[in-house]
């Protein structure tokens, strides 16, 4: 396979099918199984947020550990589909969780419905520890190791509409099934366990290995099991990728407005406003929202975080509020559109940015991290803040004397607190952007990687490199004479280690380049100094660099040598002083320029500044 431009047809059908497949699981789980535990064993509000808490917990353990496995072996293929096929086959035990096998082993139903909502929370944290690992470490992992910077926001559309889209699936498939009745939820736990094992062997034929490390021939192996478990938690990686784990943090507290609410959607819509009828408000406006986001996601590729992240979250607040407001049809289908949208949106937005900014040989290692921010915080805080919020709701009592509880429109109150957090939190990160050094490679740049192992592009990227160690690979591209058809017989080029307003930079590299080694403000005043040699012998070994003293004759022949100072440009106006006295001035940042500097040089060591 080439790189992940013209990727295949097979790609693309691999990441809608396992996509939408995958999230058809996860919504019967995130969504159904809520009502499940409602409807059959009378859950209360803290049952649902401990469930929803338990299965957050035990899908970030398992992305985590399985995430970076999958980058330890170098494979992602297997797990992906043997995933599936074991998460279909736990989907399908739920079938026999019933009232009717319960009530023998406990007593009595009320001890049974106690011993069902145990049971479901149980048995959902085993269904999750396989589906993440087939899904959330192992599909994740392989989107991100097909993408690039060109097609990002276009995978991460495709794949954040899908959520949505499994909600459309499920809402129209559950609709024919009379969710009151045990035999329904049955019927549904086999049809989707058997969908979920097919969908696992297709991948089989579907999904093209991309080994971690291809497109930088970072070898298998490389790192231990352990050391790659531990990489995206080490402060030096925080440090080294500020602003991935800030946006991480951002998606953790958009999660948490999201699952405020979620797990009580559907209750909301059939027990408060009393539609038994939802599917025909939600279905219209998931297709909608998810044809929106498929193309919302191409506006992230153009306009980059912010202009795509705001209208995103924009959408998803004026959908809180008129939910708040209105309870009439037509309102709540407006807010639910709105709502979805800025939802499905943000999903897309927050996923691309995050997997822009992982490290691609590292993308099974960051997607523990990733699961912390986008399931576990959300996971355990939303659905504890949605019950605190319903603490007090109104209850009804229910045919068997058991009594439940009503959701109401508080609910997205507090999710809208979660979002205006939020926002506070992208005006941080924008300024984080602004004052941001970002790491671009020049062409010649590139090819001083290509020529490096996978741990040494590593090390010259995060600057871990020795000076001497830098010096020796920028003499690999900048070695020869500038000027080859006027090459002099005696010259000393400055490239290499000089001193800017106080901290190391390599030269020619500019400030802004990583491969610089600089790592301070580029303000609008800079001071660049070094030393340079004049020996009177001419010498013939000299070198690149100054780490040892190398210089050019002083005198030529019996005679002394006009010494010529040349800069190929310089930005923008430049001052150049030599051992203090100044020595000529030029403006123009595109052009070269020399000045004459024998007068101002000495023999031995000279000290050379342009400011």
């Amino acid at each position: 396979m080439g790189e992940s431009r013209g990727k295949t047809k097979k790609f693309w059908a691999a990441l809608a099918i396992f996509g939408l497949m995958g999230q058809v699981a996860w919504v019967v789980e995130n969504m159904y199984f809520n009502i499940f535990i409602y409807k059959m064993f009378h859950a209360s509000a803290s049952d649902i947020s401990l469930m929803v808490g338990a299965s957050s917990v035990a899908a970030a353990l398992t992305t985590i550990l399985v995430g970076a496995f999958t980058d330890y072996v170098g494979r992602r293929k297997v797990f992906i589909c043997g995933g599936y096929v074991a998460w279909g086959i736990s989907i399908m035990a739920f079938a026999f969780i019933r009232m009717d096998l319960l009530t023998p082993l406990a007593g009595s139903m009320a001890e049974a419905a106690a011993l069902g909502v145990n049971l479901v929370i149980v048995m959902d944290c085993v269904m999750t520890f396989l589906g993440s690992s087939a899904n959330d470490a192992c599909f994740n992992a392989w989107m991100t190791d097909w993408g690039d910077g060109t097609d990002r926001g276009k995978i991460e559309g495709i794949n954040s509409m899908m959520p949505l889209m499994a909600v459309l699936v499920v809402f129209g498939g559950f609709s024919v099934f009379d969710l009151d009745r045990q035999e329904s939820w049955t019927a549904i736990y086999l049809i989707v366990g058997v969908a979920v094992v097919t969908i696992g062997v297709l991948g089989i034929f579907l999904i093209e290995e991309r080994r971690p490390g291809a497109k930088t021939g970072a070898p298998e192996h490389s790192r231990a099991y352990g050391e790659s478990l531990r990489y995206s938690f080490r402060p030096s990686v925080v440090r080294e990728n500020p602003l991935l784990y800030a946006v991480i943090g951002a998606f953790a507290v958009f999660g948490i407005s999201i699952n405020t609410f979620m797990p009580y959607l559907i209750l909301y819509y059939e027990k408060t406003l009393g539609m038994e009828n939802y599917v025909l408000i939600m279905a219209p406006a998931i297709v909608l929202a998810a044809l929106i986001t498929a193309f919302y996601g191409r506006l992230y590729d153009l306009l980059g975080f912010k202009m795509s992240v705001l209208p995103a979250l924009a959408f998803l607040m004026a959908g809180y509020v008129i939910l708040y407001l209105g309870r009439a049809t037509g309102i709540v289908f407006l807010g639910s559109l709105l709502m979805m949208t800025g939802y499905l949106t943000g999903m897309a937005v927050f996923g691309a940015m995050i997997r822009s900014r992982i490290p691609e040989e590292r993308a099974g290692q960051f997607q523990g991290i990733r699961i912390i921010g986008q399931v576990l915080v959300p996971g355990i805080i939303g659905p504890a803040l949605g019950a605190a919020v319903l603490h007090d709701a109104e209850t009804v009592v229910n045919a068997d004397g058991t009594t439940s509880f009503i959701p109401d429109r508080n609910i997205y109150m507090a999710a809208l607190g979660a979002a205006l957090a939020l926002l506070v939190i992208l005006l941080l990160i924008f300024r984080m952007v602004r004052r941001g050094h970002n790491q671009l490679l020049s062409a010649s740049g590139e090819a001083l990687l290509q020529s490096l192992s996978g741990e040494g592009q590593e090390d010259l990227v995060k600057g871990r490199k020795s000076p001497a160690e830098r010096d020796s690979a920028a003499s690999e591209i900048w070695n020869d004479y500038p000027r080859p058809q006027m090459r002099r017989e005696g010259y000393v080029s400055l490239n290499g280690r000089w001193m800017l307003n106080g901290r190391e930079i390599l030269v020619p590299f500019p400030p802004q380049s990583f491969l610089s080694g600089y790592q301070g403000r580029v303000g609008a005043a800079l001071e660049y100094t070094r030393k340079f040699f004049l020996t009177e012998n001419h010498r013939e070994d000299r070198g690149q660099g100054d780490h040892v003293p190398q210089g050019d004759a002083l005198f030529w022949n019996g005679q002394r040598s006009r010494v010529l100072l040349h800069f190929g440009a310089v930005d923008q106006v430049a001052e150049v002083f030599v051992n203090g006295s100044f020595v000529g001035k030029h403006e123009g940042g595109y052009l070269p320029f020399s000045f004459d500097i024998t007068e101002y040089a000495q023999e031995g060591e000279n000290l050379l500044s342009v400011k």
